[in-house]
């Protein structure tokens, strides 16, 4: 995959405020939160997804595909929420954007995946705010290209950063 990292300021908390009623992942590491997902059943999966995805979005351990589904949903509540810093609103929107191309869970499956599609590994608004996007497969075990942009960069200018690793990812 190609991993694209961005750091930013921006307003708001997103899951501030954490739902008690959905299962809440364990302390221990991706281990322990690895044999937590998998005691889970399918319906208490979907819920993190839909209604926790501050519990699982940037949780270690965490099946990727399902980090990238919830990441999606914490930037669809960030674009919401209306304190937040808006001036990274177009290139996240422009994400959602290519991200929704490929349906509803963004071209990947529990065991396959698009590897064109964007691949939302990490997001997080607050603080210095970080933004990690892979193109490429997630269960392709071969060759992987890794695109890191310099420390200029912002998610602001997200998208030249994002078409960069596109670029590098097609040809590998």
């Amino acid at each position: 995959p190609v991993l694209l990292n961005r750091h930013r300021s921006a307003g708001g908390v997103i899951g501030a405020v954490r739902n008690r009623s959905l299962p809440q992942p364990p302390a221990g590491g991706p281990a322990a939160v690895e044999r937590w997902w998998a005691s889970l059943n399918q319906e208490q999966r979907e819920r993190l997804i839909e209604e926790g995805p501050d519990l699982i979005g940037n949780l270690d351990g965490g099946p990727l595909a399902v980090r990238s589904r919830a990441n999606a949903n914490r930037v669809r509540s960030h674009l919401s929420d209306p304190t937040r810093d808006r001036s990274m609103d177009g290139e996240l929107r422009e994400l959602l954007a290519e991200y929704d191309s490929f349906g509803p869970t963004g071209g990947v499956t529990a065991d396959a995946d698009v590897p064109a599609a964007p691949k939302i590994l990490l997001f997080d608004p607050t603080g210095d705010g970080k933004l990690a996007v892979a193109y490429g497969s997630l269960y392709y075990k071969g060759n992987s290209t890794i695109y890191v942009p310099g420390t200029g960069a912002s998610i602001e200018k997200f998208g030249i950063t994002r078409g960069n690793a596109k670029s590098l990812y097609q040809a590998s």
